[in-house]
């Protein structure tokens, strides 16, 4: 995805995403699920 008119208009909202694409990048979010079904479904 091309930032180029963000970076250009909006420094700190283009630092902010580039520091959120590199953790995204490094790091792994697990969520954690039910591996069964409740009673009520």
């Amino acid at each position: 995805m091309n930032f180029d008119l963000i970076e250009k208009n909006d420094n700190e909202l283009y630092r902010f995403m580039m520091e959120e694409k590199e953790r995204q990048n490094i790091n792994i979010e697990l969520i954690a699920s039910e591996n069964f079904v409740s009673e009520t479904v």
